[in-house]
């Protein structure tokens, strides 16, 4: 449904625009541009850092652009 979808994406929206959400959930580091989600945790992470948990499996770690 394109109305669900639409939703969902400006809540996403919404989401990362929070304060909190402007440095990297790992690192700290602000100027990183955390724009990788840690699955199911919703912790956004920076490109370096989403590669860190890739490389741990996804039986262990799973992130989404």
């Amino acid at each position: 449904d394109e109305g669900a979808a639409a939703s969902i994406s400006a809540a996403l929206a919404a989401f990362a625009q929070l304060p909190a959400n402007a440095v990297c959930a790992d690192c700290g580091e602000a100027g990183a541009a955390p724009d990788w989600v840690v699955m199911p945790y919703g912790a956004l992470v920076c490109i370096e850092c989403s590669g860190i948990h890739r490389s741990l499996g996804v039986h262990i770690s799973k992130v989404r652009r």
